[in-house]
């Protein structure tokens, strides 16, 4: 089932649920999906960082400053 779906069945809102469409997968779903690092089986850390401990926001780090272990767990 789409997220969507799920999301209906669960709570019963209708935001992201289509009739019809329970199996079906938006191509931007599934292409992020196989982007993401961590659905391929990668443990990344350090991803975020925040500049003081005072500021309440995070900042992105750059691919080089993150910890990245492969075949950390089994791919989706």
């Amino acid at each position: 089932p789409t997220p969507g779906t799920l999301e209906y069945r669960r709570t019963g809102s209708t935001r992201r649920y289509h009739p019809g469409y329970e199996c079906k997968w938006a191509t931007n779903t599934v292409v992020h999906l196989l982007e993401n690092r961590e659905y391929t089986g990668c443990l990344v850390n350090f991803k975020t960082e925040k500049p003081s401990y005072k500021l309440k926001h995070s900042i992105e780090n750059p691919p080089e400053k993150q910890a990245v272990f492969e075949n950390h767990h089994e791919p989706i």
